[in-house]
């Protein structure tokens, strides 16, 4: 099955940016003391040149760019709970919302890819969740809870389906399926009409370390995957 929906790709033609890459390694520009423009040069070298002539990204391209979504989203997301102010709040879940859709959708490839269906469909869950989640960023808290009653209830449904396969390793697994019950838990009394905001204690307040150690578990197996293929 998962063979059939690979495609067989030759060794990529040389890109141009691969020539300007290897020209400013040589010279010890890339090495060293350089500054961030040069550091995100590098960044995004690496990203294009892990795409074939056509550019289709391979599949560790498509990890290293969900590994970056997913972090942005569990750091972000963490910042914009504890932010001071609504604005700063808003902000920070905005980011956190964008960086957590790239990488559910990016997974949902991946795992399509490797013959995973139903963590493929677990991912694109948990991308129509956040998305939803989202849209809520920058209202006041009480005007979000709907939205965000219905984005909490496909988080659950979603880490449940990812969780279940034995793809991930199996405390990355517990933690994601704890954090399904708590988040299920925050979403049914939304549902039955309580007025539970997305900072309320103890849920989903303390729902939240839980689903981001659970990112944290994901980057963690796609990283040490990237690094057994390379």
């Amino acid at each position: 099955m998962d063979k059939d929906r690979r495609t067989s790709v030759a060794s990529p033609t040389p890109w141009p940016s691969d020539a300007f890459y290897q020209e400013h390694r040589r010279c010890g520009d890339l090495d060293g003391d350089v500054d961030g423009d040069r550091v995100w040069m590098d960044v995004l070298v690496r990203l294009i040149n892990a795409s074939d002539e056509n550019g289709t990204v391979r599949d560790n391209g498509l990890r290293v760019l969900a590994s970056v979504g997913l972090a942005v989203g569990g750091i972000f997301g963490m910042a914009g709970t504890f932010a001071p102010s609504a604005s700063l709040r808003g902000l920070a879940w905005g980011i956190d919302g964008v960086g957590l859709v790239m990488a559910g959708a990016v997974l949902t490839l991946v795992f399509y890819r490797k013959g995973q269906d139903l963590v493929a469909s677990g991912f694109l869950v948990f991308a129509v969740g956040e998305g939803i989640i989202l849209s809520g960023a920058a209202m006041d808290l009480t005007a979000s809870v709907p939205s965000f009653g219905a984005g909490t209830s496909l988080w659950a449904l979603a880490l449940v389906l990812i969780s279940i396969p034995r793809v991930f390793p199996l405390p990355v697994r517990l933690l994601g399926l704890f954090a399904a019950v708590l988040f299920a838990a925050t979403a049914v009394p939304i549902f039955a009409g309580v007025q539970v905001l997305p900072t309320t204690s103890p849920l989903p307040f303390y729902a939240y370390p839980v689903l981001v150690a659970t990112l944290g578990g994901w980057i963690w197996t796609l990283v040490k995957a990237n690094s057994s293929m390379g």
